[in-house]
């Protein structure tokens, strides 16, 4: 308590420190350099229904939240000494849900926190951060349940920079304490983590590091509800060395080596082992030759399981003018656990040839690519993990492993931290036994993204086969790129196949044209696809308009899609049809309106999709004060369920 009354009395007297007049000298006690902060007021009014042939479950959720926050900058003695960065929040929020069959309640949070780093030395080659906050929170519903969460973090980094050996080295800790108030349920969370790291160059171009960390972390759950009162306790303490090599083998870094290796060892609770190693080697030949090879291994070792990886690609690629560029590919990758033992061979070379016509430009892609691969494992429960997908409106995406538990799909982006919605962002596709990912225009998800996905599946045992697959790319591009004209092809076959009696093996064929007119301010195309799989085989036509406008104070953008697929192995259609567009709209000069509106719609065998979102928002700002209105309609039609949504919010924001 007396910490944060003394960054209270500090924050206040930045505040009229921040009045008086600057000093002629940098030589001073103490100086405020910045002060900045916000203060904002929202209110949102939520009304959800959804309805099915069994019930009706509605919902209305009012929230009125405030946020005020204090930035400020100092330093003490002299700018060079020491530079204080100084924050506080405070945020209180109350919170109304309305049910229908169900008891309403009343939701109250208020959340607080300060935060400090202080950078000592900035100019000088030893320096030292230090950085700590303090957050607490507390949640009241109904005065029934009390929670208090109270956060503890600090810090300090050492660094020393000098030509010989650049080093760093850090400490943080972090405690978290989370209380029901009125009950005896408890949870503890401590953390500390040591880390060092140096980087050394031996020549006048290579750069090397090797970093070393150590964590531990504990937690402790004490539940008046559990038999005995027994708590629940886990400590983890983990280790983890990383070393990072960038090697010229030459003054002009035509042969470059590269290597990452990293090895941790996690005990505890649990244990887990992981070793990885990547090492590359380019080389630039004469004859405008280029000769790259990339080498990986990886172990991971748990109690019950131990996964051990091993790859190797090596490709030569040749430039012939500035026309003809062709490579030359291998690639051998194997995976063994307990219960599995997977081993890829692939070949394969690629050709392009980019040619300047009459008014345009030429461009034709060839590739071939033989693939080996042998399984040796009974049927079992794979956990696929991480596993990476681009979603495009141009392709029908399914899950690289037959047999998918739907239930078990978890669909995020590259970073791991937004969990996507099915229905709002991505809709599944049962097309038995592979599964299909098709995005939703308008969703978190952007066309051509890169998603990653954990399933899990049921993996057929013992089989062995090699896959064939070329493909060939025709593009005229007209008139400075006004018109262009494009043909895909590509096919895929299987040979020496043996114990495959529980796979589904993918055979097709695939033909692609279109064409499409670039205006600038519009862009208009039309596509037909035809596709022979032993999976899904269809016909798809497409059509598509993009407008982009600016008309005195008005900007406009409509996007729209049509596709229509004959599903051969369905004896049915499917029409996918989608329109988003928005307008924004400058009023008067400080007053501006946006509205946005997506419609999807997606008819067929197992899928049915009537979605539409809308948003229509206010902006007016005077003296730094920003007022915003705005509302928001979204309505889904799915097989079983509709859902309306209606939501109303009003904010009002002061910077300063």
């Amino acid at each position: 308590m007396k910490t944060k009354h003394f960054i209270l009395y500090y924050l206040l007297l930045s505040i009229l420190n921040g009045f008086s007049q600057d000093s002629p000298s940098q030589f001073v006690p103490w100086k405020l350099t910045a002060i900045s902060g916000e203060a904002r007021l929202r209110g949102v009014y939520q009304e959800s229904e959804t309805k099915n042939d069994n019930y009706s479950f509605l919902q209305k959720n009012t929230y009125l939240t405030g946020v005020f926050m204090l930035k400020t900058k100092s330093f003490f003695v002299h700018p060079n000494f020491v530079i204080v960065n100084l924050n506080a929040i405070y945020s209180p929020e109350s919170r109304r849900n309305y049910y229908l069959g169900i008891p309403d309640y009343t939701e109250k949070n208020t959340t607080e926190g300060l935060d400090f780093s202080a950078l000592f030395f900035s100019k000088k080659r030893l320096n030292l951060t230090t950085n700590g906050n303090i957050n607490t929170s507390i949640q009241n519903i109904e005065n029934i349940s009390v929670i208090k969460t109270k956060s503890r973090q600090y810090g300090a980094v050492i660094a020393f920079s000098n030509k010989f050996l650049p080093c760093s080295a850090g400490y943080t800790q972090q405690k978290s304490e989370q209380t029901t108030i009125g009950s005896d349920r408890k949870f503890i969370f401590d953390s500390r983590s040591a880390e060092a790291s140096a980087k050394k160059s031996f020549f006048s171009s290579d750069n090397n590091s090797l970093t070393y960390m150590h964590t531990e972390n504990t937690s402790t759950q004490y539940d008046s509800l559990s038999l005995n009162n027994p708590p629940l306790h886990t400590a983890i303490i983990y280790d983890n060395f990383e070393l990072l090599n960038d090697i010229p083998l030459d003054s002009k870094r035509n042969y470059m080596f590269n290597s990452a290796i990293s090895n941790s060892n996690g005990h505890g609770t649990y244990n887990l082992k992981t070793f990885y190693a990547h090492e590359s080697l380019n080389l630039k030949l004469p004859k405008n030759f280029v000769f790259s090879n990339l080498f990986n291994l990886g172990l991971t070792e748990q109690e019950v399981n131990k996964i051990y990886t091993r790859g190797f690609q090596s490709s030569l690629s040749h430039q012939l003018f500035q026309s003809l560029n062709s490579r030359l590919a291998f690639e051998h990758n194997q995976t063994t656990q307990t219960n599995y033992n997977e081993q890829r061979n692939k070949i394969g070379f690629d050709l392009r040839y980019a040619k300047l016509i009459p008014k345009g430009k030429l461009t034709l892609f060839y590739s071939y690519y033989t693939e080996f691969q042998q399984v040796v494992t009974p049927p079992a429960i794979l956990n696929i993990v991480h596993e990476e997908y681009i979603l495009s409106d141009n392709e029908l995406v399914l899950f690289k492993k037959p047999n998918v538990n739907i239930q078990s799909v978890i669909v995020k982006n590259p970073a791991g931290t937004i969990i996507y919605q099915n229905n709002l962002d991505y809709v599944l596709v049962d097309k038995n036994p592979y599964l299909e990912i098709v995005r939703v225009p308008g969703g978190l998800i952007a066309n051509g993204a890169p998603v990653f996905i954990d399933y899990t599946a049921v993996q057929a045992g013992l089989y062995k086969y090699n896959m064939g697959n070329h493909s060939f790319n025709a593009d005229v591009s007209l008139f400075k790129n006004i018109f262009n004209m494009y043909y895909r092809y590509s096919t895929q076959e299987y040979h020496n196949q043996s114990l495959t009696e529980n796979l589904v093996l993918n055979y097709f064929t695939r033909h692609v044209t279109g064409a499409r007119f670039d205006l600038h301010f519009v862009k208009v195309g039309a596509e037909y696809e035809y596709y022979k799989s032993s999976i899904i085989p269809y016909q798809r036509e497409k059509f598509f308009i993009n407008l982009q406008e600016m008309y005195r104070n008005i900007f406009f953008t409509l996007n729209g899609n049509l596709q229509n697929y004959q599903m051969a192995s369905e004896n049915s259609n499917r029409k996918d049809m989608d329109v988003s567009g928005k307008i924004a709209y400058a009023i008067f000069k400080n007053v501006k309106l946006n509205f946005d509106l997506m419609y999807r719609n997606m008819r067929g065998a197992g899928i049915n999709l009537d979605l539409t979102t809308s948003k229509l928002e206010i902006t007016s700002n005077m003296n730094k004060l920003f007022f915003s209105i705005g509302a928001e309609i979204y309505w889904n039609k799915a097989i079983n369920d509709i859902t309306n949504f209606k939501g109303l919010y009003i904010q009002l924001k002061r910077s300063f």
